[in-house]
């Protein structure tokens, strides 16, 4: 059975501010969010981190390491909460016996943190090319790719369509955002939290920057791309197929404006 929820979900905004990315850099992406031991990161930033090391590390088998990359210290990051209700029994005292009765009763629990995404703010690094892959945030070519397989005889299938020549298109001259590390936890998917992550980031892009663009690199899975395209999201094919982690990738594009259209 999913995990009731007292009340509507609570939905916390961190912005990057001198502090926050001074204090974003000292997590240890060694470790996982509580076991991290430098008291001044974010509360907001852990529970972001808790919720997709949960899904990304945990169901996806991304590695620990590479889950916090060196976009968290700049990002928007949203985190999205939900009250539960947790069942509690107490003894109380029958008015007419005076007998000892057990009764159950509901209270609120404190929030927990179920969902999160991210606005990375430019510059991006260029969209991969024909046989290029992203590993632990790095851009690799295809020869580095073939000597990383022959080194660790692990293999890195890199499948991309498109043209050998220029890959990447006009939507890198532009001045876009992105929109990423969108996770919400199992127990609580099919509730609409997604789309309010979706809809904070759209409203936060719309009210506090100049960036008229969004883009997603979207899981190349059928559900994953019908929910980012119910999200106003179009693929650009130009961008072809690449893989982040060892998980197939495409490109996809929104302008905020249109979400309310």
């Amino acid at each position: 059975m999913a995990p009731a929820i007292a009340a509507a979900p609570v939905i916390a905004v961190l912005e990057p501010t001198p502090s926050s990315r001074e204090c974003i850099r000292k997590w240890d992406p060694r470790l996982k969010a509580h076991e991290q031991t430098h008291p001044d990161i974010p509360q907001t930033f852990r529970d972001a981190m808790e919720v997709r090391q949960k899904i990304f590390v945990e169901e996806q088998g991304v590695e620990q390491c590479n889950e916090f990359d060196w976009d968290d210290a700049r990002s928007v990051h949203i985190v999205i909460y939900a009250k539960g209700l947790e069942v509690v029994k107490r003894e109380v005292l029958d008015p007419e016996t005076g007998a000892a009765v057990i009764m159950n009763h509901s209270e609120t629990c404190s929030r927990q943190p179920i969902g999160t995404i991210r606005i990375v703010p430019p510059p991006h690094p260029p969209h991969p090319r024909k046989g290029e892959a992203y590993i632990g945030g790095d851009l690799i070519s295809g020869e580095e790719l073939k000597t990383k397989d022959s080194a660790d005889n692990d293999s890195v299938n890199v499948d991309l369509t498109g043209d050998d020549g220029d890959h990447v298109n006009d939507r890198d001259k532009k001045v876009y955002a992105k929109f990423g590390r969108l996770a919400v936890l199992k127990e609580f998917r099919g509730r609409g939290i997604a789309g309010k992550l979706v809809r904070a980031a759209v409203d936060w892009t719309i009210e506090n920057s100049e960036y008229c663009l969004v883009c997603v690199h979207a899981q190349d899975q059928p559900h994953v791309v019908r929910m980012w395209e119910h999200f106003r999201f179009k693929r650009d094919e130009a961008m072809g197929r690449w893989e982040e982690e060892g998980i197939p990738h495409v490109g996809m594009f929104m302008y905020p404006g249109l979400w309310y259209e």
